[in-house]
């Protein structure tokens, strides 16, 4: 065989290797443009803990269900906004909760075709510079019969180099004490 067919065979067969390792890459960015549209976040529950409301504590639990409905791998979420808002039996009208609503987690992996939880956890202070988390304190001291919660923000979501701020919500639940 010549020198050259044999080069040309090396070429050929190099060809179709690369070819081959290649593939799965492109079709994972063929997915990219796909995963960012479609993926899903719903509320899947939401929950207070006031076992140390006499201190001056409450803790607030969200734990979102991350869906990616697509084959893209390499989804992940790193950061969380939520906007609360609540109302009582005895309010009129919705208030917004200041205070720490932002959460920085360390990267949460949204595998292809999965859903994933996404656990969220507040704490609120008595001692809170702001009004309106002492006001949502003192909510509780009255023993309301439940308490209606709406949520709404948004999370950073992250893919190759990229970074997109996707809303989220609004999401409702009610968390009853009666």
């Amino acid at each position: 065989m010549k020198l050259k067919n044999k080069i040309q065979i090396a070429f050929f067969a190099f060809s179709i290797i690369s070819f081959l390792a290649i593939t799965p890459l492109i079709s994972n960015y063929l997915e990219f443009y796909r995963a960012i549209e479609k993926c899903e976040v719903n509320l899947h529950e939401a929950s207070l803990n006031l076992t140390r409301l006499n201190n001056g504590l409450v803790y607030l639990t969200l734990i979102f269900n991350v869906t990616n409905p697509t084959g893209f791998r390499g989804l992940t979420i790193s950061t969380t906004t939520c906007n609360i808002r609540y109302i009582t039996p005895d309010q009129t009208d919705f208030k917004q909760l200041q205070g720490r609503t932002e959460t920085f987690h360390e990267p949460l992996d949204i595998p292809p075709l999965e859903t994933t939880k996404m656990i969220l956890n507040f704490t609120f202070s008595y001692l809170s510079e702001q009004l309106s988390v002492q006001e949502f304190m003192a909510v509780f001291l009255m023993e309301p019969e439940y308490v209606r919660f709406l949520f709404t923000g948004q999370f950073v979501l992250n893919a190759y180099t990229y970074t997109f701020a996707i809303s989220m919500g609004p999401f409702a639940s009610v968390i009853n004490f009666g």
